[in-house]
């Protein structure tokens, strides 16, 4: 193996498996001095970065987790894709129900959205705002996706309220 040249960007990835799923963390190293980068070094780097306090990594979301965000929350409000943000940012759960509800909104009926924007944390995902069972899937796909969480075909079966699925993200971010 190649020692990297001094001031050399590189990407690290590195894979850690976490309960029931694998989360990738990626990141760029730019190096002082050239070395090996092997495996040892990498879970050292990672092993530091992880230990670190939020305050020392970012204090906002990223230039690249900002537009992954926007993306996945194209079809949804501003309100909704700011309330992202903000929780990403801050970790403040506040920002889950807004969040939620602007999720679910992008896929009720629009004659339904009233009654979802009441605040009414007790609807029921299919018999009050009528989703089906792929629309329920496309949810949780889009809710995974947005806060970085997965959710179990058990805890999704579970799933059958507004507040539920609020609850289940607050629980589990």
């Amino acid at each position: 193996m190649q020692p990297i040249p001094s001031g050399e960007r590189v990407e690290v990835k590195y894979l850690l498996g976490k309960r029931n799923a694998d989360l990738l963390v990626t990141g760029e190293l730019i190096l002082e001095r050239g070395f090996y980068l092997d495996l040892i070094k990498l879970k050292f780097l990672f092993n530091q970065f992880m230990s670190s306090t939020p305050a020392q990594l970012q204090s906002k979301p990223s230039e690249v987790d900002e537009n992954r965000i926007r993306q996945s929350l194209r079809r949804c409000s501003e309100e909704t894709i700011q309330a992202a943000l903000g929780f990403h940012q801050t970790r403040d759960k506040r920002h889950l129900k807004p969040l939620i509800v602007g999720i679910l909104e992008r896929y009720v009926d629009p004659e339904l959205r009233p009654k979802l924007r009441e605040s009414n944390l007790e609807l029921r995902l299919v018999e009050d705002l009528a989703l089906d069972s792929l629309t329920l899937m496309e949810i949780i796909i889009l809710v995974e996706e947005v806060l970085i969480v997965s959710i179990s075909n058990e805890a999704a079966r579970a799933l059958r309220t507004v507040e539920d699925v609020r609850a289940f993200a607050e629980a589990n971010c």
